[in-house]
């Protein structure tokens, strides 16, 4: 990410790349910094309980198959060690499907390499035809800093390609 400063949840900070958050109960403010040879660094602060805080990245339109494999390989870091699991949200005819992935990725105070991977099984919602699909990483509902060093989503026909 090249820009810093508030950012809103809802606004794009690249096409398909946005926070969500509940604002119901809470109120939630988000401040990028200089990422330098990462993807994306953000400080929030959290006032209130809200009931999530996400940041999603839009997949765009597809189908899956059973038994292929999604792999996420992300590099994270934070101030206060957290762990979350990623979801994938599919939109078919206006209702939303989330499909977890089986691993939590974690944020330590050390810089740390995940990879989480899910074959996708007979009832999952991304098995069940073509939809929309958005990648969804839970953030701590806590006032924190973080960073996503580094990022890869894999989708492969067999978890031997991958």
């Amino acid at each position: 990410m090249q820009a810093t400063g508030p950012v809103a949840p809802g606004e794009h900070l690249l096409p398909g790349v946005y926070f969500s958050a509940d604002l119901s109960q809470s109120d939630v403010k988000i401040t990028l910094q200089d990422a330098e040879g990462s993807l994306l660094q953000a400080t929030t602060d959290v006032t209130g309980t809200p009931q999530w805080l996400s940041l999603n990245i839009e997949l765009g339109e597809g189908s899956f198959a059973v038994e292929e494999i999604l792999g996420l390989l992300a590099e994270t870091q934070a101030e206060d060690p957290f762990t979350v699991l990623p979801f994938i949200r599919s939109f078919r005819a206006g209702i939303e499907y989330d499909t977890p992935f089986s691993e939590a990725l974690s944020f330590e105070t050390a810089p740390t390499l995940s990879t989480l991977l899910h074959q996708v099984a007979l009832g999952d919602p991304l098995a069940e035809g073509a939809g929309y699909h958005t990648l969804v990483l839970p953030l701590s509902v806590r006032s924190s800093s973080f960073t996503l060093r580094d990022m890869r989503v894999l989708h492969s026909q067999t978890l031997e390609a991958v």
